[in-house]
Order: structure tokens, then C-alpha cells, then sequence
């Protein structure tokens, strides 16, 4: 393989292969409704909520794979709950009604 194509197909893999934040949807309410709060998620950060959305998450909505956590700085980690894919979830009549504060990217 000469340089110039060894060099395109290294920009392709690289390009392919990089990993973009996700967005994140909470609700207070089920269903999706009440309050809304949304933000990225970047690869390897946690997020916590604002301590006005401690213990109100009632519904989440994600881009992608995601850790939600019961503690604030997404310590616990094997308390954390693992979502995979895209997805949208109510928690309303679920034990994990108001139980997620921090986030982290898969």
C-alpha cells in the first residue's frame, strides 16, 4: 500500500471510529411530561443533575447507551443502571421512579 492510501484509509477509519456525545432527557413527570431538562453527554463525563432535579426523574430519554446512577457525582457505579441504544423510558410506576441524579456515556 503506498503512503497516500495508507494515509485515506486511516482518515476513514478515524473518522468511523469517533465517538460523539449523547443527549439526555429528563422529565419530573411520567409520560414525558412536567419539567424537561436535556444535555450532552460527552464520552467518559458524568453529569450530575442540578440540585433542583435531585430525586425527580420520572422519565429519560436517550441518544445513546447511558449509566444513569443514583448519587450525585456517579459514584456507586455498580449501583448504576445500564441503558442501551437509543431509547425512551418511563420510571413513573417503576421502582426506579425518582431514583437517578448522575449519568455517564457507555
Amino acid at each position: 500500500m503506498s503512503t497516500p492510501s495508507l494515509f485515506v484509509g486511516l482518515m476513514l477509519f478515524l473518522s468511523v471510529t469517533t465517538i460523539s456525545a449523547i443527549t439526555v432527557t429528563v422529565n419530573k413527570d411520567g409520560n414525558f411530561s412536567g419539567q424537561e431538562f436535556s444535555f450532552e453527554l460527552a464520552p467518559g463525563a458524568c453529569a450530575a443533575l442540578p440540585n433542583d432535579w435531585v430525586n425527580t426523574v420520572s422519565s429519560l430519554g436517550h441518544s445513546g447507551c447511558v449509566n444513569a446512577c443514583p448519587g450525585r457525582g456517579c459514584e456507586g457505579q455498580l449501583s448504576c443502571v445500564r441503558f442501551e441504544g437509543a431509547g425512551n423510558l418511563d420510571f413513573s410506576n417503576t421502582a426506579f421512579n425518582d431514583q437517578f441524579n448522575s449519568f455517564f456515556a457507555c
